[in-house]
């Protein structure tokens, strides 16, 4: 079994009382047969309590007004204050932290979600790098998953990162040759994934990384011929700012900042008038990246790594637009945006189906929203 983690990994430690939010609401909380069984057996008038606020039956904890039943006053967990993090579900206790498994590799990142988390991986200078280990215990691999489909992923995502953290290059620079590299592959992978066909991506990827500077001046005449002009972006970003409307309401902070932007709209503001030639903050390096690790792997089952790609680069872009209408930096709202669009599977399902099918989603759509229009390019 080889496991991955970013560095920070470790790092983490919940701001607890000082945090600006609460992960005990908006949740359906899921416990494990271990806690369930521990729950049973508590004695007297608290285990009489804590059972009112399970449902035995269905494992898993009855939330009073999408608020969780052992939310104190002072917004903090009863149960963990009583007896110590062990009285938590698995869920709870391993929150934000998720794993991800795939063959004999389990992946675990921090979810953004959480806004601790946020500050954490955005707060950094430095590249976002991450570890891996091989353990004894190998486990049992999962039969669905191809070895070597997976490997080539592994070594697809490495490059993937390293064109995002090449501080040589602008951002948006970067995130449309993710894009580029992405379709570029699924082209070939779209062919079947058999050995030729793989062995086909390995000598592209081979001829990408061994001539960048061959690559790079191609990229860079594409790009010139992909940007658009001032009015044609802002009807793209336009259509993509509508998207936000789309997706299923979960939490009242999201319908809020949905509200914040139909104001933001009555108003005329088009967009755009502050953010047209500038470029990307490097808080969206550590977002790009973290969601392409994230997301990769997962073309393992489906063959479908440019939707993979195209969703970290959404976004990023998505993000970039609230700033404007918000006045704040995505660090201050990320968290909910991550609850609404990753954590609901009927919203992350309907961006990954926008994604595949709509033509304001093509890669040459999304580089043209990403880079600065023509008036604006140097």
């Amino acid at each position: 079994m080889v496991v991955r983690y970013p560095i920070y990994f470790s790092q983490f430690c919940c701001a607890a009382g000082a945090c600006p939010d609460t992960c005990c609401q908006g949740w359906d909380i899921s416990i494990d047969k271990a806690t369930l069984a521990r729950y049973k057996k508590i004695p007297g008038r608290r285990g009489k309590e804590i059972r009112r606020g399970v449902d035995l039956k269905r494992g898993c904890l009855v939330f009073e007004n999408g608020v969780c039943p052992f939310l104190d006053v002072s917004c903090l967990c009863s149960l963990q204050k009583e007896g110590g993090i062990q009285m938590l579900p698995k869920a709870c206790r391993l929150y934000p932290r998720h794993a991800e498994e795939y063959g004999s590799r389990r992946e675990w990142s921090l979810s953004f979600s959480c806004p601790e988390a946020v500050r954490l991986i955005l707060d950094r200078r430095e590249p976002i790098s991450f570890v891996e280990k091989t353990l004894k215990d190998s486990g049992e691999a999962d039969p669905e998953t191809d070895p070597a489909f997976l490997e080539l992923l592994m070594e697809i995502r490495r490059i993937a990162i390293e064109i995002g953290q090449d501080r040589t290059h602008p951002l948006e620079n970067r995130m449309a040759a993710v894009l580029a590299l992405a379709r570029d592959i699924q082209g070939r992978l779209l062919r079947g994934r058999d050995l030729d066909s793989l062995d086909e991506v390995r000598v592209y990827l081979e001829r990408f990384t061994r001539r960048p500077g061959t690559a790079e001046k191609k990229f860079k005449d594409r790009c010139r011929s992909l940007r658009k002009s001032e009015k044609e972006r802002e009807n793209l970003l336009l259509k993509y700012r509508d998207t936000f409307y789309e997706f299923a309401v979960i939490e009242k902070k999201w319908k809020r900042i949905l509200g914040r932007l139909r104001r933001w709209e009555a108003e005329g503001r088009r967009g755009g008038s502050k953010e047209k030639g500038k470029n990307f903050r490097l808080a969206f390096e550590h977002i790009l990246v973290s969601y392409l690790d994230l997301y990769i792997p997962g073309a393992v089952y489906d063959g479908d790594l440019l939707s993979k790609v195209k969703s970290a680069v959404y976004h990023c872009i998505a993000l970039r637009m609230l700033e404007e209408v918000l006045g704040a930096p995505a660090e201050t709202f990320l968290h909910i945006y991550a609850r609404e669009i990753e954590h609901a599977a009927e919203n992350l399902e309907h961006l990954e189906r926008m994604l595949r099918t709509r033509t304001e989603f093509t890669v040459e759509a999304m580089i043209a929203c990403i880079l600065p229009p023509e008036e604006y390019a140097k």
